[in-house]
């Protein structure tokens, strides 16, 4: 007989790492984004590995998806962090999982209280959270790596990435599962939000160049694709 409360939980491989877009958080402020990605495991092997292959300033890694649609493989949801625990997680508008004041987590869902309170995506209000799970062929291993990102346009970029790549997948017979990927940094113009500074200031929305994410179908698989079908 199977635990209820087990079985039901979402499927999923061990994870052996993450892919960070920032340095290492500093003792009063967070770490500085980086142009690589930094791989985080407590995995020897898969450290070592990892290194071998791509040295330690990838811009660029080969990646498979463990699922066959966009919504199994990624997760978005706006987050509120505080001193070690997550306070609230929801869609935008309603939370899915919430704090009370006596560190109890609740399920029922409530309206997002940074929304009410005109503080997403400011500080002490929830952000976006973006987690992808990939597996990394070089590690040799059936296990997940996860790719975070804190950003607004990771999560546009990526999700329109991957639906894309699934209805090209569908016209194909084949899904997600059957596309090896290249995820890579790369340098962009966008918009930044007005920043609220210590003194009580607010800075001007002002364009500025971000290094992002962003997901492809392999070239050599591209290449493939198309000498089959001429």
């Amino acid at each position: 007989m199977a635990i209820k409360s087990i079985t039901a939980q979402r499927t999923s491989f061990p994870e052996i790492g993450i892919l960070r877009k920032g340095a290492r958080k500093q003792a009063d402020r967070p770490g500085a984004d980086l142009t690589f990605f930094r791989f985080v495991s407590e995995d020897i092997d898969a450290n070592r590995a990892f290194l071998e292959a791509y040295g330690p300033e990838p811009c660029r890694v080969n990646v498979l998806l463990p699922f066959s649609s966009t919504d199994e493989n990624l997760q978005e949801w706006m987050e509120h962090w505080g001193t070690g625990s997550l306070k609230h997680r929801c869609d935008g508008a309603t939370c899915v999982i919430w704090q009370d004041e006596a560190g109890a987590y609740h399920t029922d869902p409530i309206p997002c209280p940074s929304l009410a309170a005109g503080l997403q995506g400011k500080p002490g209000g929830c952000r976006p959270t973006v987690r992808l799970q990939v597996i990394v062929p070089e590690l040799k291993r059936l296990a997940n790596v996860l790719v975070l990102s804190t950003s607004w346009n990771d999560a546009v970029e990526l999700d329109a990435n991957l639906r894309a790549a699934e209805t090209a997948a569908r016209m194909m017979h084949i899904d997600l599962r059957g596309i090896p990927f290249t995820l890579s940094r790369v340098e962009r113009e966008i918009s930044t939000p007005p920043r609220h500074l210590k003194d009580g200031t607010v800075t001007q929305r002002v364009r500025a160049k971000k290094w992002l994410l962003h997901l492809e179908a392999a070239p050599s698989w591209v290449a493939l694709q198309i000498e089959a079908a001429r």
